[in-house]
């Protein structure tokens, strides 16, 4: 390549030689009949003429953006015209004489602007020099059309802009101060939440986190612009995780956050008993026992006029044993912290009514350690190396931020494969488009659409593959579409067909056969009818979130 080719033209110009564009692209189909006409019609937009007012007073203060040049193309009369920059000469032109602004666009503000200025307008300015407007087209062209592949201006994204404040103010933004609070206590928060809080926008965590709702809700507060946790973090992890959660998993994004009422409905969705205040509402409940508690529960002998165990070979004043945290089987509890309840000092379980609860104060559930007051006769015992811990057995302990099927926006988030083209849009807009919480209504119609159209796709599938499906109930052939048989006997057949051919596990398959025949209720197939024939019954965006869970088994099942 030519050394020529690779310098610029640059020069300095006279300002007053210096011509804004007549032929602006952002005049629309307008051409401006001379300069004065053409500053007006880059102040015809209010909007328009506040900005220009922003920049020529940033530029009083600051003066001109060294790393950008106007881009000009000589005339006939000895002049240049502005190619790129227009906005910039136009603030510099109305700086330097004020009168030329309308009264209405904005003049006292340039005067002010004006007279602020210690040194008046430079008389000069330095330019790139293009030949012809064909030259300099295809740089404008790049400027303002993205990134192009790489070629154009690639912009920084939101964690490059808080990198870049961070780096310029020393102090960092509350979203990565929540970023940091999770990396920088690993044995709290659980390695799936490491990972998610990387998935959301910094700067949707700063929203969160920066208002008052965010703030009482999770207890981390804002003290001189740092994040403080007005609780243990132990408290905290679990309603915390179950938010990244809903970001990653569940497909809320910063328009479910940008408003307080967005972020009352959003953060609505949150368990309560697994909110910070609540879980410490509930350690403070509990008594607090001696440092290293008896394990009553599995005392053989109680000797009473001594208070003494027999307890075999059993080392109750050694330190509680190391617990693992373990993945639940199948991997379904991406929410559930795993450090959350690990055998430290002041941490525990404990089980109440079927509820697990945070204790703050009690040691960790161990083998041979009572979990609930009241002990069956008999008890359990640690003879032979047989713990048997009552009413739990061994397993990690924690709270669990379940369920998480209402905190769904969309009413199917799971993956299908669907062959059948309207299916699969009607699937997608389940997915994708239809908000539960906010058009339930047209969410339940859809859902059963999905469903009974899902049905009638098996039903002609098999058919054509030579094995129709029988009906349940007369071993008849099941005849699918509008004219065929009703949609609970379809579902009631085809989930024994799918349940016959191994392609559903059987206790899925009996819960969906009785669910669909159970009359009027939630989740049946008088309850889908509901949805499109009736006047009164409401479908809960709750509820909805339920039922949709229930069938999954069959739809996936039937799409995979």
């Amino acid at each position: 390549m030519k050394i020529d080719v690779m310098m610029r033209d640059i020069r300095v110009i006279p300002l007053d030689k210096i011509k804004l564009d007549q032929e602006n692209v952002r005049f629309g189909n307008d051409v401006a009949q001379n300069q004065r006409e053409a500053i007006k019609l880059m102040l015809s937009a209010p909007e328009d003429a506040k900005k220009l007012l922003r920049l020529a007073e940033h530029i009083a203060e600051h003066g001109l953006d060294p790393t950008e040049l106007q881009l000009v193309t000589p005339d006939d009369d000895g002049n240049f015209i502005v190619l790129e920059g227009n906005r910039r000469l136009t603030a510099l032109k109305l700086l330097q004489r004020p009168d030329l602004c309308p009264s209405d666009r904005g003049y006292k503000g340039f005067l002010k602007a004006h007279n602020s200025l210690a040194n008046g307008v430079p008389e000069s300015l330095q330019c790139s020099v293009v030949a012809t407007r064909v030259d300099g087209d295809m740089w404008i062209e790049l400027k303002h059309t993205g990134e192009n592949r790489g070629v154009g201006r690639v912009g920084w994204d939101s964690d490059i802009r808080d990198e870049r404040r961070a780096r310029t103010t020393g102090i960092e933004s509350i979203g990565r101060q929540v970023r940091n609070l999770i990396t920088e206590n690993q044995h709290i928060f659980s390695s799936k939440a490491e990972l998610d809080v990387f998935e959301v926008d910094v700067t949707t965590l700063t929203r969160i986190f920066s208002s008052s709702l965010g703030q009482s809700t999770f207890r981390l507060k804002v003290e001189n612009k740092l994040l403080v946790p007005q609780l243990p973090l132990e408290h905290i992890a679990p309603s915390l995780e179950f938010l990244l959660d809903m970001f990653v998993s569940h497909g809320y994004n910063v328009n479910d956050v940008r408003k307080h009422e967005n972020q009352v409905i959003t953060l609505g969705h949150i368990p309560p008993e697994i909110l910070p205040h609540k879980l410490a509402e509930a350690a403070k409940a509990k008594p607090a026992p001696s440092p290293r508690p008896t394990p009553e529960a599995t005392k053989p002998e109680v000797i009473p006029a001594t208070g003494t165990t027999d307890q075999g070979t059993s080392d109750v004043n050694s330190p509680p044993p190391e617990i693992t945290p373990s993945a639940p089987s199948g991997g379904n509890n991406p929410v559930i912290p795993p450090n959350v309840g690990v055998p430290t000092e002041g941490k525990g379980t404990e089980q109440e009514n079927g509820s697990k609860v945070v204790d703050a104060n009690t040691p960790p559930a161990q083998p041979g350690v009572p979990q609930a007051p009241q002990l069956p006769a008999g008890g359990s015992s640690t003879q032979g190396g047989n713990a048997k811990p009552v009413p739990e057995p061994q397993q990690e302990p924690g709270i669990r931020a379940k369920p998480q099927v209402r905190a769904r926006k969309y009413l199917t988030p799971f993956s299908l494969k669907i062959t059948n083209s309207r299916i699969n849009s009607i699937y997608n807009e389940l997915r994708t488009v239809l908000r539960v919480d906010e058009c339930p209504n047209a969410t339940a119609i859809t859902f059963r659409v999905f469903m009974e159209t899902t049905c009638d796709e098996y039903i002609q599938l098999q058919k054509d593959a030579g094995t129709p499906i029988k009906r349940w109930d007369t071993n008849q052939e099941l005849r699918g579409g509008g004219n065929g048989d009703k949609l609970v006997l379809k579902v009631q057949s085809v989930v024994k067909h799918l349940e016959a051919e191994k392609r559903m596990p059987a206790p899925a398959a009996k819960a969906i056969f009785k669910r669909a025949s159970s009359y009027d209720q939630p989740g049946s197939v008088d309850h889908f009818n509901l949805f499109v024939h009736g006047t009164h019954s409401i479908p809960l965006p709750s509820e909805l979130k339920d039922i949709a869970e229930e069938y999954r088994p069959m739809l996936e099942a039937i799409w995979r």
